[in-house]
């Protein structure tokens, strides 16, 4: 029912989307969507996230495997928020396999208390099964000022522009993740050597997409050199978790760990958070960032990472289990780029926000 829903709210966009597997990916999101406004949050993101599939709660969690160990009371409790969003911008590897989307979200809360409002943009990487559907890899956001006024027409989707690439198809996804892990490697070399502004500019594409919470994306390489012009960053820690190349070999993915200090205003902050990059390779086979997201955990869980218990995990096997799934003595809270919320009351509503959507809201 819900395929059918994208696949009718995709026919109302006057545009041609292609290739095919484009179109089925994006026809894909919009029926997740749908089944997310109608059913809540937890039964979509159980229905379109592949088993692998990650989301950050707020730390990297195999949202399938959480929702089967943490099942739903019965009967479940109502629905107290709606959460909408609707892709507007992506792209897909040449082989069909591996894609991303992108675009605006709103959270909108149903109980009397009328909380305010949520927006954002959320990123989600998408992966094909051997079936042929699509289903989510990973899911990640950022809180956004308010309404984007440039993407508020629901059924306009833009790819990427499409540039020379050469291919060089991975062996197997083993050397495909392989591969993109050495990369990010390198990445966080050249942002220690190089700087924040200067590392970043040695490795976006013209085209690239930044975001960052509390911001519009930004679009474009000279427009992501003028963000970090403004911002006085260091890295302290920079560490892929796991990643993929398509069967193509021109288009790949990671998520990781981050640490960043902040000397603006002759401050001293530290942020932690999350990563999702995706990497397109140019005409000259070189690797570049197209798409650069990251998520800062919220306030009050500043805490360092790679913790004791962590390294365990990491330890046990990372090349065959390579997602972590953390559990923590407090609730656990579940930050994605569709629960978005307006952080200027962070603790209490984003704790809000994350107990329901675990709940089933």
């Amino acid at each position: 029912m819900y395929v059918l829903l994208g696949l009718l709210a995709a026919a109302q966009v006057e545009q041609t989307l292609s290739p095919p597997a484009l179109n089925e990916m994006v026809e894909t999101e919009r029926a997740f969507a749908a089944m997310g406004a109608e059913k809540g949050v937890r039964e979509s993101f159980f229905e379109f996230f592949g088993e692998e599939g990650i989301s950050f709660n707020p730390h990297p969690t195999k949202f399938r495997e959480y929702a089967r160990k943490n099942p739903l009371p019965d009967p479940p409790p109502p629905r107290e928020f709606k959460l909408e969003w609707w892709p507007v911008y992506g792209d897909v590897a040449e082989s069909g396999d591996l894609g991303y989307n992108t675009g605006p979200t709103l959270f909108t809360d149903s109980t009397p208390q009328n909380r305010s409002s949520g927006h954002g943009y959320f990123f989600s990487v998408w992966k094909k099964r051997v079936d042929g559907a699509w289903r989510v890899a990973v899911d990640m956001g950022a809180e956004s000022p308010g309404p984007d006024p440039a993407h508020q027409d629901r059924l306009r989707y833009e790819r990427a522009p499409q540039e020379p690439t050469q291919k060089a198809p991975p062996r197997d996804a083993a050397q495909g993740r392989s591969e993109i892990l050495e990369l990010e490697s390198r990445f966080r070399e050249t942002l220690m050597r190089q700087g924040m502004r200067d590392g970043y500019l040695s490795a976006v594409g013209e085209r690239a997409r930044l975001h960052r919470v509390k911001t519009f994306p930004t679009l474009g390489k000279e427009a992501i050199g003028d963000y970090f012009n403004n911002r006085k960053l260091t890295v302290v820690e920079w560490e892929g978790i796991d990643g993929g190349v398509a069967a193509s070999g021109e288009l790949g993915y990671s998520y990781g760990r981050y640490e960043l200090e902040h000397l603006d205003n002759g401050g001293d902050r530290s942020e932690k958070g999350y990563f999702t990059h995706v990497w397109k390779r140019d005409g000259n086979g070189e690797w570049k960032l197209v798409a650069d997201v990251t998520n800062p955990l919220p306030e009050g869980q500043q805490r360092k990472i790679q913790d004791k218990g962590e390294r365990a995990i990491i330890g046990q096997g990372f090349h065959s289990s390579p997602h972590l799934l953390l559990i923590f003595p407090h609730p656990p809270f579940l930050l994605t780029p569709r629960t978005l919320t307006n952080r200027d009351s962070a603790v209490i509503k984003a704790e809000y926000i994350s107990r329901k959507v675990l709940e089933g809201s």
